[in-house]
């Protein structure tokens, strides 16, 4: 679906307060690569009582660095 769900409680309680509590609509996040050292530009928002990365999370990430079903990210 081009978008890395994150769990409720992990949004709210560790990416929320460092983005200030309101991603309403979105906001546009850096996100940086550490294996890589590169920087990527998402969006974070809540959709449909979830929070979501979106604005090209499939090609900036999942095929650029070839992440399959069942990988970890951390």
């Amino acid at each position: 679906m081009n978008r890395l769900l994150l769990g409720k409680i992990f949004a709210e309680d560790l990416v929320l307060p460092v983005l200030g509590g309101n991603v309403e609509p979105g906001i546009q996040v850096e996100i940086w690569d550490i294996d890589t050292k590169s920087m990527h530009y998402l969006i974070f928002k809540r959709l449909c009582g979830t929070y979501v990365f979106t604005d090209g999370w499939a090609n900036k990430f999942v095929k650029r660095r070839e992440l399959k079903q069942g990988d970890k990210i951390l």
